[in-house]
């Protein structure tokens, strides 16, 4: 039997962190941090199958982090799971700007538990 697929979670509020600890629990194992250097210490020592990053950060946004988050593990040699974008923005130009930017896709907020489960196994059952 297949261990449960494990994400890393980058969002600064820490509800958000709780609420989809919560919506996974049973289904999926979620490394929750609060900022781009915590997910960088984390990702030197563990690998994830898919990344959710919130796109609006204290002191920084989605969209750097991104790249950084690129940028270093390009560095460390290992493969880049998917990064889904958790945003409640919305249009054709922002969904643009995430797919320039290397983005697999979005869980658009607010997002209810069936929805986010939904989406986050539509890119974890793509291998």
């Amino acid at each position: 039997m297949k261990e449960a697929s494990t994400i890393l979670l980058i969002d600064d509020s820490e509800a958000i962190r709780e609420l989809v600890q919560t919506f996974c629990a049973g289904h999926l194992e979620v490394r929750a941090v609060g900022s781009e250097s915590e997910a960088l210490e984390v990702l030197q020592k563990e690998t994830f199958d898919l990344i959710l990053l919130d796109i609006e950060l204290m002191g920084s946004d989605g969209f750097a982090v991104m790249k950084s988050l690129q940028d270093n593990i390009k560095r460390e040699g290992l493969p880049i799971p998917p990064v889904l974008a958790l945003s409640a923005h919305d249009g054709s130009e922002f969904i643009s700007k995430l797919i320039e930017a290397g983005f697999a896709g979005r869980v658009k907020k607010p997002f209810q538990k069936k929805y986010l489960l939904q989406v986050l196994a539509n890119y974890l059952l793509r291998d």
